[in-house]
């Protein structure tokens, strides 16, 4: 459920930018047009004057480097595209109530924690939303999917955006969003790229 709330998120996000990003590309493109009209207009009128053949061949050499350099464009404003895409979509789940947050934490929780018993650490902001009684759903929410429903709430912070670390007897698990994010993002870019540019290709 967490997950596919994330990534819910990150879609809806995407959806949203798709059209400014796309006016940005297109931006782009014609910029590096246009500049290699303005660059092609100079090199012919000097190639004119050392004859045709001479023109022809600056004019084909020229629109092999000016595609060159706009695939290259197109290529790093996709990247850049499908990074803000995700930077987003983790700013808004900052930016959600605290209810809907603490909800999306529950869940995140109950999916990861092991046993039931180990100690929950959050950042300081994360903290700082944390009601009181958030455990206690969160140990009756583990009860309920046949966990022990043990959770203690650490003294320790520790400087992540959102999310939270378990950590057990002998293990840690990092339930940061950061880190879903990274274990998802590879299974997810081809849907998001789709939604951006409305072709599905990876990047």
């Amino acid at each position: 459920m967490a997950l596919s709330n994330i990534i819910e998120r990150i879609n809806a996000q995407a959806a949203e930018e798709a059209a400014s990003i796309r006016a940005e590309a297109a931006q782009k493109a014609e910029h590096a047009r246009n500049a290699a009209r303005v660059k092609a207009a100079g090199l012919l009128s000097e190639a004119h004057e050392k004859g045709a053949a001479s023109a022809e061949s600056h004019r084909r050499r020229l629109v092999t480097l000016a595609s060159l350099d706009l695939r290259k464009q197109v290529g790093e404003a996709r990247q850049q595209a499908m990074e803000r895409a995700f930077v987003s979509a983790l700013e808004r789940i900052q930016r959600m109530d605290d209810a809907r947050y603490l909800a999306l934490l529950r869940d995140l929780i109950v999916s990861a924690a092991e046993t039931g018993e180990e100690q929950v650490v959050l950042s300081p902001a994360g903290r700082r939303r944390v009601t009181t009684g958030f455990l206690v759903e969160v140990n009756d929410a583990l009860r309920a999917a046949g966990k022990t429903g043990n959770l203690r709430l650490s003294d320790e912070t520790r400087p992540f955006t959102g999310g939270v670390v378990l950590v057990g007897k002998n293990v840690e698990m990092n339930c940061t969003f950061d880190s879903t994010l990274k274990l998802i993002r590879d299974d997810i870019e081809r849907e998001i790229a789709s939604i951006l540019f409305g072709d599905g290709k990876p990047l």
